[in-house]
């Protein structure tokens, strides 16, 4: 599906750019839980709350970058140290991905 490629994209951006190890995804639709998309599981926001806040880098790969940001500030997470915007894609691949001409 076209979501799963776009994943895939920021996943393979992430890992080629800052050589970091993705450990899991976070969405907060109760339905995507513990459930997995390209071998990464799929947590609630939460989790995040069980990691070393010094070790955590959570890339915002979503259009409600700002309203996901204050939620993860409610956790406790700061912007620009532990989270920031991943989005929007360029638009060459978003065209590409969407089959957009």
């Amino acid at each position: 599906s076209t979501a799963e490629n776009l994943i895939h994209y920021f996943v393979t951006k992430i890992q080629e750019q800052y050589r970091w190890n993705i450990v899991y995804l976070v969405d907060n639709n109760p339905e995507k839980w513990e459930k997995e998309l390209m071998g990464y599981t799929i947590f609630e926001p939460e989790r995040i709350l069980l990691e070393d806040k010094a070790k955590t880098v959570v890339v915002i790969a979503s259009q409600y970058y700002k309203e996901i940001g204050v939620q993860l500030e409610t956790m406790g997470l700061v912007r620009e140290m532990n989270f920031w915007n991943g989005y929007p894609i360029d638009f060459e691949l978003e065209n590409d991905l969407f089959n957009i001409k």
